[in-house]
């Protein structure tokens, strides 16, 4: 419960939401004709800001499925989507505790536009990386 709120707390630190009704969540920015051009084409779309982020030929299997549902140290369930890119930021540092995929360390990924949490940056040696990307927070066109 401790760490639940310690992660809120964080979050509400950095400006990223912890929840998509999260009353601090980031105003959408204005976006540029090349952002519009890009929403018109089918893909995977931040849910809040409507930013796109990957192509669908970006989707990638670990373990032979696309999605994934984890829990997290803190109890939180998650159920993330794999792709090989994602126009997403990365926040904070990298890390290998509690990781959901052995061997891989993980780094917040964020929406560039709205920096909304939209998953997270997964990264080793000798490997591709990929990110997963929570599914309530992504939309899919």
């Amino acid at each position: 419960m401790l760490l639940r709120w310690m992660i809120k707390l964080f979050m509400r630190h950095v400006g990223l939401a912890f929840d998509k009704d999260s009353p601090w969540q980031p105003e959408k920015q204005n976006q540029s004709e090349s952002d519009t051009a890009l929403e018109e084409q089918p893909g995977i779309f931040c849910a809040h800001c409507q930013s796109w982020l990957a192509s669908h030929t970006e989707s990638i299997e670990m373990s032979g499925a696309h999605r994934h549902h984890f829990t997290n140290p803190a109890g939180l369930s998650f159920e993330i989507a794999l792709y090989r890119q994602a126009a997403c930021q990365q926040y904070g540092g990298k890390s290998i505790e509690h990781t959901w995929f052995p061997g891989y360390h993980w780094q917040v990924a964020i929406c560039a536009q709205c920096h909304q949490h939209l998953g997270w940056l997964f990264q080793r040696a000798h490997s591709p990386a990929f990110y997963g990307l929570i599914t309530d927070r992504i939309v899919e066109k």
